[in-house]
């Protein structure tokens, strides 16, 4: 008799789990069914505040990339938001599917997964930084919102498509002449056997023979030595002294590098100082440290009242320095 009543007992209990298994689903497919049979493009457009945002989305053909069955995050900046934007990005192609592909990630990207700084590669080539409800220096406003084919983030600032730090290098303005004029006379051609191709072998030596102009790249010292400052994927702390400065430094180190003559000990001095002027790291100028470690372990001592100028470029800081006092004992 216990046995038949346990049996009916369980029988109950399971249909009643059915039952209220069922309504929960359905609760969920409630909550979410609206969300996910819309991509991408089409909860952009039907957002009034982001009808700027979907405008350059369709003017650059972006429309169509979110509208497709691929997985992406987008970060939305509002109407508000693009109030500021520069008249000659919308109207130049090339410039506006950068700065368009600038806010918009491969993959689902969501802020409650997101427990520590993340670096997400956008669709334009450039990275942004992702820290819980934050992109860079915008706020994400209305968060992790589903869609058929990925998230939406909507954000308070626009992400700007930036140059990287040797492109501010090459292109700023405001970079002082002396210390850039150096490093971009650092370029080189080098063996480089990964492309050449082998038409022969040396009978006497045994070693391979290669097609004129294939064993060799053009490269600058400064990448292939210090830091490759084009790379997007790290984040770089640049130091670039003002010409004045530059020369104080230079002038510092000759007396530690005299050679038969000028030039030469004039070429080791600048390479002795622009070698610690790169650390890989970023940091906000509140956060820049008193002495920071130059990948060859030399003490550089970072003078805040000593910054001219905070350059935010797409992979770092790079600083416009009126002085940086190395000492000869720490190189």
């Amino acid at each position: 008799m216990r046995n038949k009543i346990n049996t009916v007992l369980i029988v109950l209990f399971a249909g009643f789990s059915m039952v209220t298994g069922c309504n929960k689903w359905d609760d969920h497919n409630a909550v979410t069914d609206t969300a996910v049979t819309q991509n991408l493009f089409e909860q952009i457009s039907a957002n009034t505040a982001l009808s700027k945002f979907s405008e350059l989305l369709t003017k650059s053909g972006y429309d169509k990339v979110i509208g497709s069955s691929k997985t992406f995050t987008v970060f939305a900046p509002t109407n508000t938001a693009l109030a500021g934007l520069d008249a000659s990005i919308v109207n130049d192609t090339a410039r506006l599917r950068k700065f368009v592909g600038s806010h918009i990630a491969n993959q689902s990207y969501f802020t409650t997964a997101a427990t520590g700084k993340t670096r997400i590669l956008m669709l334009n080539g450039k990275y942004h930084n992702l820290l819980l409800k934050n992109i860079d220096d915008a706020t994400i406003t209305e968060a992790d919102k589903y869609a058929k084919n990925g998230a939406l983030q909507v954000i308070d600032k626009m992400l700007p498509a930036l140059d990287n730090a040797w492109e501010t290098l090459q292109n700023n303005s405001t970079i002082p002449a002396a210390q850039k004029t150096y490093m971009l006379s650092l370029f080189r051609k080098v063996f480089d056997a990964a492309n050449a191709v082998q038409v022969g072998v040396n009978p006497v030596t045994g070693q391979p023979i290669y097609q004129p102009g294939t064993d060799s790249i053009q490269t600058n010292l400064f990448w292939r030595n210090v830091y490759d400052l084009r790379d997007e994927s790290r984040e770089y702390s640049f130091f670039v002294l003002n010409d004045a400065a530059w020369a104080t430094e230079v002038d510092k180190f000759k007396p530690y590098f005299a050679t038969g003559t000028a030039d030469s000990t004039t070429d080791l001095s600048n390479w002795s100082v622009v070698k610690d002027l790169a650390m890989e790291g970023v940091y906000t100028n509140a956060t820049l440290p008193d002495t920071l470690l130059s990948k060859f372990n030399v003490k550089v001592p970072v003078e805040k009242a000593s910054i001219v100028q905070t350059i935010k470029t797409s992979n770092g800081n790079i600083y416009i320095m009126g002085k940086v006092d190395v000492q000869p004992r720490d190189k």
